[in-house]
């Protein structure tokens, strides 16, 4: 059962490690268009302490918890 959990513990791993990378280049395409730090669903300049914390993120902090 041991070599199970750790088996699923690394593709869980691997899974979470992709979506970040996702993140990272999409923030980077966004950086190359000349949108970076506009929320991608509504135009509103995200704040740069969100910035701060999450400089991948694509939404302001309102279109954020609505995706959610």
């Amino acid at each position: 059962r041991r070599v199970s959990s750790d088996l699923d513990l690394e593709f869980a791993l691997d899974a979470r490690e992709s979506a970040e990378l996702s993140l990272v280049d999409a923030a980077l395409s966004r950086i190359e268009a000349g949108t970076y730090g506009q929320c991608i669903d509504c135009g509103v300049e995200i704040p740069a302490a969100r910035l701060h914390a999450a400089p991948e993120a694509p939404r302001c902090i309102a279109c954020q918890e609505k995706a959610e």
